[in-house]
């Protein structure tokens, strides 16, 4: 009998099948296949920060993930500010306000648009 994957929750600032998902899922599945991703969307960054808390609740207690990553673009192609060190702390109070342990959380942010630059060359 196989031994059942792990559930990993991921929240991330693009939509349905957007290329952060693409990207993580894509490596996910090469990395590590005892691993189940369960993705949840918020379309953009703003949101993201600010919601991420509750989502992340979600996932680790309807859901049952063992660990949640919150993954956005520094620097998204739409613009907007590029601060990781305010990135953090809106994230961290969105966790805190939803009584979400940072012990079991990843925050995740990639420089410019990397995922876009991984999927346009297939070698990478």
């Amino acid at each position: 009998m196989a031994a059942a994957k792990e559930k990993v929750g991921f929240i991330f600032e693009c939509g349905r099948d957007g290329p952060d998902y693409k990207v993580c899922n894509h490596f996910l599945g090469r990395l590590n296949d005892k691993i189940e991703m369960v993705a949840r969307f918020l379309d953009n960054k703003p949101r993201l920060l600010a919601e991420c808390g509750g989502v992340a609740a979600a996932l680790f207690g309807i859901d049952k993930c063992s660990r949640v990553v919150v993954a956005w673009d520094l620097e998204p192609a739409w613009g907007g500010d590029a601060c990781r060190h305010e990135d953090k702390d809106l994230a961290l109070k969105s966790l805190a306000a939803a009584k979400v342990s940072v012990r079991q959380v990843l925050l995740l942010w990639s420089e410019r648009e990397v995922e876009c630059r991984l999927m346009a060359d297939r070698r990478a």
